[in-house]
């Protein structure tokens, strides 16, 4: 694959959704974002991300406090708080860094006085607009501004209509509307969710059933890859199906197939090459073994989709154990599927002993079975037969 192949993931300097508050003080800055997490913690997962000058010039002066590990030449110390963790490092985060502390965020909240961000919310405050053409190269995206007590439209420097596009458009919001701010950024962070694309799981080698090919499997008037396309074809944007590459030969009538770049890894490396071929979507699963699947199983799946979370999947009825094949994963799973495999691990099941998932009830108690036996592909096309004919 050559460099101008390689799709990447839209992030920024520090996450995927970023959003710096500049044009007030730090301290005043600081005030606001914490009422505006506490106001969206309920469903969102908030990072913010700060500059300490003040400890800062302390150290280099005092020297670190003799009781922690980093005043003793440690590289990196963690704390287990019980209720939180605490890690620090003797060394600057790279951007590379930052990107994996905060993967599992849905949006990180910046003081736009120390650091950039790829969009910002724009503070008016009589007190520093004086300054504000200092910063107008930080400007590049803004959301919206937000007037401080006292300040009006009035008092937004004349330069920044001159030096930024569409500023007269931008939403303005009083400082103590705290709702109806907090409700603005919530649609900004519902656009970054990313669409839905599918995936049907069809690389298997049906070593139960004899070699048969369960893509090719007819339950419901056509072959199980058709029918399935069909579906998941009407609630995503683009369904794709999988396969290893030895069977691109038996399926070059189906359109949209996505052969295996990550080799002999089974669903693993499926949904590797999916996040590979696009790391901005979701990506909704479905195995090819799962016949009962329909489209009231996948319209329930997409109304109670989490995207805070790293997949929303399906919970199996007998044991309560997730079914990965059969869910939805989000854009931040692509770097934990890459950890795990770095570590040696190639199976969806391993990466969510841990994982911050959401998982639903299904719709029935047979919804969930799979056909990976001759006996158990006479019992489904039984039960398929009679369902289809009530």
């Amino acid at each position: 694959m050559q460099e101008s192949d390689l799709v990447r993931p839209k992030v920024g300097r520090f996450c995927r959704t970023e959003i710096a508050f500049l044009g007030t003080s730090p301290g005043k800055v600081k005030e606001l974002v914490f009422r505006l997490i506490e106001n969206l913690s309920t469903n969102w997962n908030i990072g913010y991300i700060d500059c300490d000058h003040q400890s800062s010039e302390m150290e280099k002066e005092l020297g670190f406090d003799s009781s922690k590990a980093l005043s003793h030449k440690a590289r990196v110390e963690i704390i287990d708080k019980i209720t939180f963790s605490r890690v620090d490092f003797r060394k600057a985060l790279s951007v590379s860094d930052r990107h994996v502390v905060l993967n599992d965020v849905d949006a990180a909240f910046i003081n736009g006085n120390h650091f950039k961000a790829s969009r910002q919310v724009l503070i008016i405050d009589k007190e520093k607009t004086p300054t504000l053409h200092r910063k107008i190269k930080r400007l590049s995206n803004i959301l919206c501004i937000i007037l401080t007590e006292g300040t009006t439209k009035e008092d937004i420097p004349s330069i920044l209509y001159d030096r930024i596009n569409n500023l007269e458009h931008k939403p303005i919001f009083s400082i103590d509307k705290l709702h109806s701010i907090s409700q603005f950024i919530e649609l900004s962070f519902k656009e970054d969710t990313g669409n839905i694309n599918g995936l049907i799981l069809a690389g298997g080698k049906s070593k139960r059933m004899g070699g048969k090919d369960k893509a090719k499997i007819n339950y419901h008037g056509t072959e199980q890859r058709f029918h399935m396309k069909e579906i998941l074809s009407k609630y995503t944007v683009k369904a794709f199906m999988s396969c290893r590459p030895q069977q691109l030969d038996d399926f070059q009538d189906q359109l949209n197939l996505l052969p295996d770049t990550f080799t002999d890894l089974g669903p693993f490396g499926a949904l590797l090459t999916a996040f590979r071929h696009n790391p901005n979507s979701a990506w909704m699963t479905v195995a090819i073994d799962l016949p009962f699947v329909d489209d009231q199983t996948i319209m329930h799946l997409i109304s109670k989709r989490d995207p805070s979370k790293l997949a929303t999947l399906y919970k199996a009825k007998d044991t309560g154990a997730p079914q990965p094949l059969l869910g939805i994963w989000e854009p931040r799973a692509y770097l934990k599927l890459l950890q795990a495999l770095a570590f040696g691990k190639n199976s969806l099941r391993d990466i969510l002993e841990d994982a911050n998932i959401k998982l639903i009830e299904p719709l029935s108690d047979h919804m969930l079975s799979e056909v990976d036996t001759m006996d158990e592909l006479d019992i489904a096309i039984k039960q398929l037969s009679q369902q289809n004919s009530i």
